[in-house]
């Protein structure tokens, strides 16, 4: 998989705002991703002079029940805030992230076999860590109160690119 990873680099992310919305079923990230599109427009989130809208998700837990019998899983959607919006509508929660530090690293072309290519990203992040280095357990997080490992998808040039952060201590 020759230049489709960068170089793994170190980042300090400060504070950010979002609007979250998860779902549990077989296709999560193309409900969640849609439902979020939907609750931006809705908000006016699109039309703001000069915003530049970002889009991030991650795993979010499915019971065993749910994984083994029914074949679901989990993703929740987020949209980037401008710290002072204030939505119109309900329907997302609104949260922040706390300023942290990611190991992180970039994926070309993510959506051409995004169950290997993401995975192997994750994986190639995961093998460079130290003990207790990295908070992440098997791509399963506590709660939105502790630390997110995350991912946003972007197009640059023509080529859509996708931002892998884990976080570190």
């Amino acid at each position: 998989m020759k230049n489709i990873y960068s170089e793994i680099r170190i980042v300090t992310i400060p504070k950010f705002k979002v609007a979250k919305y998860i779902v549990i079923s077989k296709e999560p990230e193309d409900e969640s991703i849609a439902y979020m599109e939907r609750w931006a427009e809705k908000n006016g989130l699109n039309q703001l002079d000069g915003y530049q809208k970002r889009k991030i998700g991650w795993d979010f837990p499915a019971s065993k029940e749910q994984s083994a019998q029914f074949g679901l899983h989990g993703y929740v959607a987020a949209i980037i805030l401008p710290d002072d919006f204030e939505p119109k509508i309900g329907g997302a929660e609104i949260a922040f992230v706390e300023e942290d530090t990611y190991a992180t690293l970039t994926i070309t072309d993510p959506m051409n076999e995004p169950w290997k290519r993401i995975p192997t990203g994750f994986r190639k992040l995961m093998s460079c860590r130290k003990p207790k280095t990295l908070a992440w357990e098997d791509r399963v997080f506590d709660s939105w109160g502790g630390r997110i490992a995350f991912e946003e998808v972007y197009t640059k040039d023509g080529i859509e690119y996708m931002d892998i952060f884990v976080p570190i201590s």
